[in-house]
């Protein structure tokens, strides 16, 4: 039996034909499929592996979008005041990267987790900067701009019912989108350095994904804007549930 060449993933070109080297074709690409079928194959089983992953993550934001969306605008009915999105970009980016999009490792923000269950685990996780924490905080509730200026009970427990609020919206938004019953467990508000945040969100699902879906937003009242980040992070569970439901 010839012996397989691991480097290239194909057979010696003599076994390959059955003839020397000194009579093979030209080496061309055609003629490299030719001599290793299988490798051929394989070729079209990873492009098609690769576009199913490209229309799932595509899908997956979409839905995300949406979600996110109407966790925002569901504010409004909290606080009484016109709450609209006025930008909302997402992105895959490699988990690695993530703590450098959210101002760096060290970096203290706060963090309000919202844990998904259903068929899986979810989790999404709202990111501000502590002066836009506190910014919203005055939004909620009815304040001049520059009122909050520290983390009390008042202050993490208005964080707290923003994560009620929003995680409602944004469950019942994939719920009728997917026709799917989902909880969502109770926000946890964290004021610590984006690495733990991070660090903390993998654990909670004991996923360690190669990617994050980071949803970057600018929403508020027509006088004030607040910008933030929103992590959403699906277990493999819950993702197949999700796409199958769409029938990716």
């Amino acid at each position: 039996m010839e012996r397989f060449n691991k480097r290239n993933n194909t057979l010696p070109i003599e076994a390959a034909y059955g003839e020397s080297l000194h009579h093979h074709p030209p080496h061309t690409e055609e003629n490299r499929n030719r001599q290793s079928p299988h490798l051929a194959k394989e070729n079209e089983l990873t492009a098609q592996s690769t576009k199913t992953a490209a229309g799932v993550a595509s899908v997956w934001k979409k839905l995300m979008v949406e979600a996110v969306t109407s966790s925002i605008t569901g504010l409004s009915q909290m606080c009484n005041q016109h709450i609209k999105v006025a930008s909302l970009k997402a992105k895959m980016i490699p988990i690695g990267q993530t703590a450098d999009l959210l101002g760096g490792a060290d970096a203290f923000v706060a963090g309000v987790n919202l844990k998904m269950f259903g068929p899986g685990d979810g989790l999404m996780v709202v990111v501000l900067t502590l002066r836009t924490a506190f910014d919203l905080i005055d939004v909620v509730m009815d304040e001049p701009n520059g009122t909050t200026q520290d983390f009390g009970e008042l202050e993490l427990s208005v964080l707290g019912e923003i994560g009620n609020v929003m995680g409602a919206h944004f469950l019942n938004t994939i719920s009728d989108e997917v026709n799917l019953e989902l909880q969502v467990s109770p926000p946890k508000v964290t004021i610590a350095t984006v690495g733990k945040i991070v660090d903390e969100a993998q654990s909670i699902l004991n996923v360690k994904s190669e990617d994050m879906l980071v949803l970057d937003t600018a929403f508020g009242t027509p006088v004030r804007e607040i910008h933030g980040k929103f992590l959403a992070m699906p277990s493999p569970e819950l993702l197949n549930a999700l796409i199958e439901r769409l029938r990716v």
